[in-house]
């Protein structure tokens, strides 16, 4: 489950408040929708007195019980034994936010507290704001004046400034969105990308900044640029055409003709060349993410987009295995090589190969690829079936089925049929660079003789760090007949990995082990691919495309292939609802969504089949 750990589940709670006597308090009324019910008056949550009152002299108090709930869900965001805790905190921290006062208190303590190189700090103030009352004009001019853009702060409140300004840009639209992106911003935002920049900063007349000499302080300046332009990159995806214009305008050009400055456009693709052969971490991420601003957005003239220069058109044309933009959810960025992809949408984003294995793939039984970690936040990688439901938000990806399996070393587990393994997982916590191994094993028998699956068919999938192996008893089983199982990872916000298929381009760096009960022989997705004709013409097509282009054809190309009386599913919205339900005939739903129902969702009979 992607975002279980970190996201209050609507479900659970409700919360109502009701006008009380004072400006700033409330009468609280918590219900709870489970077997136990309680009730929080208005003296406070679990002891933290008066929230909702003027501060006074309790400002002090109010910052501390605040400070001390912040700590608590950074340090066990990922920790399972106290998710009910964290629940409870989470929910009185929204329901403290609920007040623009109180909110905006919440937030001051936030941006000092979450650390500038936690894996999964954009999501945590991310999920604190979401949680927060609606914004307002007023609102929003106390907190773009609470940032302090103008004076010195630390390195993580810098970073941690951005990611919330990008998570208000995610909760507005129209107009209100436009309006946070002050000239004020843009000129810190410039600032922040400007301070890794120093031969574009040269050209334009003015004196580099000063690189410091302690690498630590290095990796907080990138930290800080990888904030700035993930913050431009919300404000691309998320702003209306008519304000994306504007601001695009604002970009390309210097808002203030007085001021001598190198352009947006310099600035990203200095970035894009000077990190470009990094492999990992925040380095890797800030060049591909000036790659998709300038390919995809900004668009200078006389750019050759990344998709379409040369390096990148002979890489994949190599390559018979690539990452497929018609099987992917939609808010997953395949970058150009084809293999390397990135989330930065709030749900669970899902990537899927292009080609998939079974019985009678090839002359093989043992299946094998790799991934390298570019983050090291909440991702599960593994293996899927064709007919594994992708559904972002609701936050079911690879491993949430029966016929899916995928390693988490984030939270330290495996994920089969939607549940945690903690005994199988063998490892350390994965870091940033690390390789993940996956294996998919067939038996020999089933390998040859292809039984049914009723006579206990079956493969088993295994992993691996950096080499170290799983031992062949703590293999999980999957379905063996009748499925094909697809290279897949899941990932939450601002993370990103890379695919190995093998081949000679790109060797293997770690071998699995050699079965006794299976053949020595490994093959790699790619080698089937080759045999098969590898990746379809739709998605060599959309390969071809910057990525928001991409996506654009993608929709496009679904509403003109679907037949008349295949709308779009009613589930998804996505997939074409081409599928009929038996008995009662009912249609409406893609073939991926109904495999998840026992009984129709119109009549309530229960499922025979579909054709």
């Amino acid at each position: 489950m992607g975002n279980s750990c970190i996201t209050r589940r609507e479900d659970d709670f409700a919360l109502s408040f009701l006008p009380g006597d004072g400006p700033h308090q409330a009468v609280h009324s918590i219900r709870r929708i489970s077997q136990s019910r309680f009730i929080v008056g208005s003296g406070g949550f679990d002891g933290i007195p008066d929230l909702m009152a003027p501060y006074g002299s309790r400002a002090g108090s109010v910052r501390q019980h605040i400070r001390q709930m912040l700590k608590f869900v950074v340090q066990n965001y990922d920790n399972d034994a106290k998710d009910l805790q964290k629940r409870n905190v989470l929910f009185q921290l929204h329901g403290l936010s609920a007040s623009e006062r109180p909110f905006l208190l919440v937030i001051d303590v936030l941006l000092d507290e979450v650390p500038i190189d936690h894996s999964l700090s954009s999501s945590i103030v991310a999920m604190v704001i979401c949680g927060g009352c609606l914004p307002t004009k007023e609102l929003l001019t106390d907190f773009m004046s609470l940032l302090g853009l103008s004076t010195p702060s630390s390195e993580t409140r810098q970073k941690n400034a951005l990611t919330a300004v990008a998570a208000f840009a995610g909760r507005l639209s129209g107009a209100l969105s436009d309006w946070l992106a002050t000239d004020a911003l843009l000129a810190f935002v410039h600032s922040r990308l400007a301070r890794l920049c120093p031969a574009a900063v040269s050209e334009a007349g003015l004196r580099p900044y000063r690189e410091p000499s302690d690498p630590g302080q290095r990796a907080e300046r990138l930290q800080v640029a990888l904030a700035a332009a993930l913050l431009l990159q919300t404000f691309m995806h998320t702003f209306c055409e008519p304000e994306r214009q504007r601001l695009l305008g604002r970009l390309s050009n210097n808002s203030d003709a007085s001021v001598c400055r190198p352009s947006f456009v310099a600035l990203l693709s200095e970035l894009e060349w000077r990190f470009g052969q990094s492999g990992h971490g925040p380095a890797r991420q800030l060049s591909c993410l000036s790659t998709g601003l300038l390919d995809g957005y900004l668009r200078p003239a006389g750019r050759l987009s990344a998709w379409l220069a040369e390096p990148a058109l002979s890489s994949r044309a190599r390559v018979c295995c690539l990452l497929s933009p018609t099987e992917s959810t939609d808010a997953v960025q395949i970058l150009p090589s084809g293999l390397e992809a990135r989330s930065d949408a709030p749900g669970f984003e899902t990537a899927v190969a292009a080609c998939s294995v079974g019985v009678g793939s090839g002359n093989c039984c043992r299946w094998y690829f790799e991934v390298t970690l570019v983050t090291a936040g909440v991702m599960q990688i593994g293996w899927a079936s064709t007919d594994t439901p992708l559904l972002r938000d609701e936050g079911l990806g690879v491993g949430d089925d029966a016929a899916s399996v995928a390693i988490d070393g984030c939270r330290c587990c495996l994920w089969h049929r939607g549940r945690q393994d903690k005994r199988r997982y063998r490892w350390r916590r994965w870091r940033v660079g690390d390789v993940v191994g996956c294996l998919l094993e067939f038996s020999a028998n089933q390998q040859q003789q292809q039984q049914p699956q009723s006579a206990g068919g079956w493969a088993a999938a295994r992993f691996s760090l950096n080499g170290a192996w799983s031992s062949a008893g703590t293999a999980v089983r999957l379905p063996a007949v009748g499925a094909a199982y697809r290279p897949a990872a899941s990932l939450m916000a601002s993370q990103q990995l890379r695919f190995n298929f093998g081949g000679s381009e790109q060797p293997f760096r770690y071998r699995p082990p050699i079965s006794a009960s299976t053949s020595a022989i490994v093959t790699s997705p790619i080698d089937f691919a080759a045999e098969a004709s590898g990746v379809s013409s739709a998605d060599r097509r959309l390969l071809g495309l910057p990525w928001p282009l991409a996506v654009r054809e993608r929709r496009f190309n679904l509403t003109q292939t679907a037949s008349p009386t295949a709308a779009t599913c009613i589930v998804c919205v996505d997939r074409p609802g081409d599928v009929r339900l038996m008995p009662c005939g009912h249609t409406g739903l893609c073939r991926v969504c109904s495999a998840r129902l026992s009984a129709c969702p119109f009549c309530r009979v229960e499922l025979a089949g579909i054709e």
